[in-house]
């Protein structure tokens, strides 16, 4: 077995359906680091990684007992960690062993159904800690409704005897990066252009979703096909927005600045325009893979003619 390091610029975060991910630090995060041996203030943790003191550990509540297999469970912590008087830190010199299962020796509870196991416990999360960004939850995961999460009361009870902060505080000092917009500002689902939908999987270092077959909406679509239009006409997957690059003359997605160039506005007749340059986005051959492109509008072409796919 070889020890394979871990980048000593990434923290841990979140997206919209709330699985754990890692994220990059921010330039000021970085440029304030003493050295690359300093610890980092991590929003999340993946659930196999962490260490804490048993004393502090039993106060905060230990596991929720109710939550099943695993799956949530990480995210579910670091939320209290933060809120409820606590810090997450990575200590870029610490080794962990962990050797990955070729095949699971479990099944996720009756019928094996993962979906629904990580959905439970994901709600859990959701209704305990979120407060009223528990809407963007359901907004972006509207198949989770259905998923029961069993009682919570003993933990929101704990979290009034903990005295715990607010999410939105969460947000504000810990996960600003996160960015959620009120659920009346944006609207969530699937941009479908003919048989295609926009799926950013394929990202590489260029930046561009492709147009791959559209999926099923799952817990995992979301993750690949998910996408956010805005009130101001931004198309956002997570924290990137799909934009104009003039220098590499294309679009990309790139971290939302709100500014002209990630402007869209999806017009009644289907069509999906950029505000700025006054061209429809189309879907353009290139090297085997499907890119979305700019050109310019013609109000017959179906080809132009775009579908946001509101999962119900």
């Amino acid at each position: 077995m070889v020890y394979t390091s871990a980048s000593p610029t990434v923290k841990g975060g979140f997206g919209p359906n709330l699985h754990f991910k890692w994220d990059s630090m921010t330039a000021s995060e970085i440029r304030n680091r003493k050295s690359r041996i300093e610890p980092i203030k991590t929003p999340t943790i993946a659930g196999g990684l962490f260490a804490i003191d048993k004393q502090w550990f039993q106060h905060l509540g230990t596991y929720d007992t109710q939550m099943e297999i695993w799956g949530g469970e990480n995210v579910e912590l670091s939320f209290r960690e933060w809120m409820c008087g606590g810090s997450m830190e990575i200590h870029p010199c610490s080794h962990v062993g962990h050797i990955f299962r070729s095949a699971m020796p479990y099944t996720f509870g009756p019928g094996g159904n993962y979906h629904n196991t990580v959905g439970r416990n994901i709600r859990r999360t959701v209704e305990v800690w979120m407060d009223e960004y528990k809407g963007y939850y359901y907004e972006t995961n509207p198949f989770a409704k259905d998923i029961p999460y069993g009682d919570i009361s003993d933990r929101v009870a704990l979290r009034e005897r903990l005295h715990c902060k607010s999410f939105r505080w969460y947000l504000q000092n810990v996960y600003p990066e996160f960015k959620a917009p009120p659920v009346e500002d944006f609207t969530y689902g699937q941009l479908k252009l003919g048989d295609r939908c926009l799926d950013h999987a394929g990202l590489h270092s260029l930046q561009q979703p492709v147009f791959i077959p559209c999926l099923r909406w799952t817990l995992n679509t979301i993750g690949a096909q998910g996408w956010a239009l805005t009130s101001a006409g931004l198309i956002k997957h997570q924290q990137l927005c799909l934009g104009y690059d003039y220098s590499a003359e294309r679009l990309q997605l790139g971290g939302c600045s709100g500014q002209e160039p990630q402007q869209f506005e999806h017009l009644s007749t289907g069509h999906l325009v950029h505000r700025q340059l006054k061209k429809c986005v189309v879907s353009t051959l290139q090297d085997g893979s499907f890119y979305p492109s700019l050109a310019e509008c013609n109000k017959d072409d179906t080809s132009q003619q775009w579908a946001f796919i509101i999962p119900t």
